[in-house]
């Protein structure tokens, strides 16, 4: 998911499910990014249990529903 502040951020909060080292999937993870001069840059993966509850706190401060309901 995509927003734009007030200001014209565009933010992006959203699952990501990644591949890791031994080529498994990892399982959904949320992310948090923010558009940087049209490059999407991440700020926070939630992959321990405080990643994720910092995670999902950045994207509902810009206004995210939580994206495991």
């Amino acid at each position: 998911m995509a927003r734009r502040n007030e200001v014209g951020t565009i933010y992006y909060c959203g699952l990501v499910n990644a591949r890791n080292g031994f080529g498994g999937y990892t399982g959904a993870r949320p992310f948090y990014g923010v558009d940087t001069n049209g490059s999407v840059v991440l700020f926070s993966v939630g992959d321990s249990g405080a990643e994720v509850a910092n995670t999902l706190r950045l994207c509902a401060e810009q206004g995210f529903p939580s994206p495991y309901r």
